[in-house]
Formats: C-alpha cells, sequence, structure tokens
C-alpha cells in the first residue's frame, strides 16, 4: 500500500436512457447546482460566440457595401455626373456605419468575455470540489467518481493512473477498486490537502 487516506463519493452515474447530463448524481445540492450552472454557462458561451460571429459578419458586409457605393459615386463626380455634395452624404453614412458595426462587435465581444468568465468560474467551484467538468462529460454510465485528500505533506506520491482501493464504513469486508484520473492542481485552504479524483465502475449502483 502507498498510502492510506480518508475521501468521499462525489458523484455517480448511473445507467439509464437519457443523456448522461441529466443522470448525474451529486453528494450535495451545492455540487449539483454548480454543475447545472456549468452546463447552462456552456450553452451560453456558444450562443454569444455565435452572435460575435454573425456581428462580425453583418459589420464586414455593411461597411463592404457602404464602400462600394462612395467608390461609385467617386467615379460620377470625377466625370461631373453627380455632385460632391451626395458623395459627402454617402461618406458620412459609410463613417456611421463603422462606428456602429464597431460597437456592436464591441459589445458582442463583452458579452462572450463575460460568458467565458463564468463558465470558468463555475468550472474553478467543480475543481475545488475535487471534480473535473471533463471528466463529467466523458465518463461511462455505471461509474463514480470519489475524492480523496492527500495531506500536502505526502503530495508527491500521488499519481495519475494508479491503482485505488476504498473500503465504505455501509459495505464492510468489502473492498472496491478504481483508478486515480486527475489530481487537483491547488491545495485546499483549511486542510491542506489535495484532492486526487478516482473512477470506479459502479454498475450496480453499490
Amino acid at each position: 500500500m502507498i498510502l492510506e487516506v480518508t475521501g468521499s463519493v462525489v458523484a455517480s452515474l448511473p445507467k439509464g436512457g437519457r443523456a448522461s447530463e441529466g443522470r448525474w448524481q451529486f453528494s450535495s445540492p451545492e455540487l449539483l447546482a454548480a454543475y447545472v450552472e456549468w452546463q447552462k454557462s456552456g450553452a451560453e458561451v456558444a450562443f454569444t460566440r455565435l452572435q460575435l460571429a454573425t456581428a462580425r459578419e453583418l459589420h464586414t458586409t455593411k461597411v463592404g457595401a457602404q464602400e462600394k457605393v462612395v467608390e461609385r459615386m467617386s467615379k460620377l463626380v470625377e466625370a461631373g455626373s453627380d455632385s460632391p455634395r451626395d458623395l459627402a452624404f454617402e461618406r458620412t453614412n459609410l463613417e456611421q456605419a463603422k462606428l456602429e458595426g464597431q460597437k456592436v462587435v464591441h459589445e458582442a465581444t463583452a458579452a462572450l468575455r463575460a460568458a467565458e468568465r463564468t463558465q470558468a468560474a463555475l468550472q474553478r467551484q467543480l475543481e475545488q470540489a475535487g471534480v473535473d467538468p471533463e471528466v463529467l462529460r466523458n465518463a461511462k454510465a455505471g461509474s463514480a467518481l470519489l475524492v480523496a485528500d492527500v495531506p500536502e505533506s505526502k503530495i508527491a506520491r500521488a499519481r495519475q493512473g494508479q491503482s485505488s482501493r476504498a473500503r465504505f464504513y455501509g459495505l464492510p469486508g468489502k473492498e472496491l477498486v478504481g483508478s486515480v484520473i486527475r489530481i487537483s492542481p491547488t491545495v485546499t485552504r483549511d486542510e491542506r490537502t489535495l484532492r486526487v479524483l478516482v473512477v470506479r465502475e459502479d454498475s450496480e449502483g453499490e
């Protein structure tokens, strides 16, 4: 045995017909709420990113069209078939189109950055609880996620891919085998422990 530490089950994914996002069961309402909000934030990031791309495309199209109007009218003014006043009016329209487009793109960019910051904050909240969102996204049905609390002084003994054996008071005499799938990048402030995420098969919902 390399190291004996305490830990707890933080989430489980029972088998079922629904998408995995709706089947996750968490150890606390707070963790569930953070996971739901993290999912929502992902959709918000995707939506605002699409809005930004659309705003940029519309800005480019509108400004390009107005530039062609100005170019065409400039030639007409040079040929004497149109008035400089009309050309000045169209140039003003071009500058206005640029300013309006820049404003819309700026607002869409700000909305995307805000959505990304929210998503990052929720992801950190999950990670601080020992749960990796990527692990949640890619876990197989019938899996359980456990968090082992490794003391700061023994961090060097924790390795990703290590085998893990867990014993529970509710399952006397039984050892459940899993493997270390992720090691938290930060140490908890109060207990000074490193949270190590372990995944194991739990097809019987033990």
